[in-house]
């Protein structure tokens, strides 16, 4: 069913080249404010290859939410690095966490933490101690407070995505289980 329009609507193609908003000079930039204090900067490489961040200015220096490239990918195709001034290394490979699902002892989810939201939309710390437990301030005390221990590394698609989800529950295991989004989708229909 078609869509009705409304009366008066004005159509407007709000399409625009990057190349042409930069100039296609690799040492400038268009930065676009958002909500929130969050800005978008698109640039382009000295190899011409589109670079995108998605970053929060602070006091600290500017945070970002993540990063896009398509640099080393020979058909443009990009790469979003979540979280890549936040992510936090796990277990002895050198996971990057980029953010947490903490489930109660039933599996039910009880918190769901963005390192970036957690961090500057809340004002909450956070940490990821050597025995894999998350521990969040209290917004109230600013007391650290236990959420669980890793169970599960999750990761949403390997050729389009850095960074893990991880899965904490109240009862620590021996050992983490590291998932992608394919070995959930394969278990499924097998």
């Amino acid at each position: 069913m078609e869509r009705p329009k409304r009366p008066n609507a004005v159509s407007r193609d709000v399409t625009a080249d990057v190349g042409e908003m930069i100039s296609l000079t690799p040492d400038q930039r268009v930065v676009l404010d958002g909500r929130g204090g969050w800005k978008i900067a698109l640039s382009f490489n000295d190899k011409g290859e589109l670079e995108l961040e998605h970053f929060q200015p602070h006091e600290s220096g500017a945070k970002k939410f993540f990063a896009y490239s398509t640099e080393g990918n020979q058909y443009g195709a990009g790469k979003i690095f979540a979280e890549p001034s936040l992510a936090v290394p796990v277990l002895e490979k050198g996971f990057l966490l980029t953010g947490a699902l903490v489930l109660d002892e039933k599996g039910k989810v009880t918190n769901r933490f963005s390192w970036s939201n957690l961090v500057f939309i809340q004002k909450r710390r956070f940490e990821v101690t050597k025995s894999n437990r998350l521990l969040v301030s209290d917004p109230a005390s600013g007391e650290m407070v236990p959420m669980g221990y890793l169970r599960v590394l999750f990761l949403t698609d390997k050729n389009r995505m850095t960074g893990y989800v991880g899965v904490f529950t109240p009862i620590r295991t021996r050992t983490v289980r590291i998932l992608e989004m394919e070995d959930l989708l394969l278990a499924s229909i097998m």
